[in-house]
């Protein structure tokens, strides 16, 4: 069984939420956001108001469907915990961030780190 976190419980966040909680051999194993909603904790999954923490909680999965300015931040934690990671459009709000995302997945020497567009993908 996969364990995902979603950090991030937003439109987005929450749309990743309940497709994971309908796939087979995968499990929602946290939900964070500085601000959870309700919809967010009736999830039925552990919830943290603390997203760099769940970013780096060593998940098998991270999905960062955070503000823009926390993507790289986050996406960087995920990596550092060896996480896979799934970011929603854009990886960085700006060149700096997604520089240091970009090196610090190819120290790895994996792909880690996938960028999202729903609207295509």
């Amino acid at each position: 069984m996969k364990r995902i976190a979603v950090v991030g419980a937003g439109g987005m966040g929450m749309f990743h939420c309940r497709t994971i909680a309908a796939m087979p051999d995968v499990e929602l194993a946290m939900v964070a956001d500085p601000f959870l909603s309700e919809a967010a904790r009736a999830l039925g999954v552990p919830v943290s108001t603390d997203p760099l923490s769940a970013a780096g909680g060593g998940w098998d999965g991270v999905i960062v469907a955070s503000t823009d300015e926390t993507h790289s931040e986050l996406t960087l934690a995920a990596i550092e915990a060896g996480s896979r990671v799934l970011c929603e459009k854009p990886l960085s709000h700006d060149v700096p961030g997604a520089v240091a995302v970009v090196e610090a997945e190819a120290r790895t020497g994996h792909r880690l780190v996938q960028t999202g567009f729903m609207r295509r993908f």
